[in-house]
């Protein structure tokens, strides 16, 4: 093999070294990024759990607080009925005495 061929070479695989560096470097960054992409996705999963789980206490509130609604207006509803019943038959003794 010639000189000139032997340092041609030589450069061609000292590019290539350089390239292979500039590889290393790149995919080390690609790599510091994925692991922060990774901790910022398990943040936003932990902060989405919370809030399910917030979300189903106000529900649960929400539904114990308009089950005692309802029973609260049937009781009305039921006292404003004898109310009206009491209030007819006073209406009936007034009439008949």
């Amino acid at each position: 093999m010639k000189k000139n061929e032997f340092l041609h070479l030589s450069d061609k695989l000292d590019m290539v070294d350089e390239r292979m560096d500039t590889v290393e470097k790149l995919l080390a960054l690609q790599q510091q990024s994925l692991d922060y992409h990774i901790k910022r996705t398990d943040l936003a999963e932990q902060s989405l759990q919370v809030l399910k789980n917030e979300l189903m206490e106000i529900k649960t509130i929400e539904i114990k607080f308009t089950s005692n609604l309802k029973f609260i207006g049937r009781v009305c509803a039921y006292i404003g009925g004898f109310s009206a019943f009491v209030l007819v038959l006073i209406q009936i003794k007034q009439a008949l005495l």
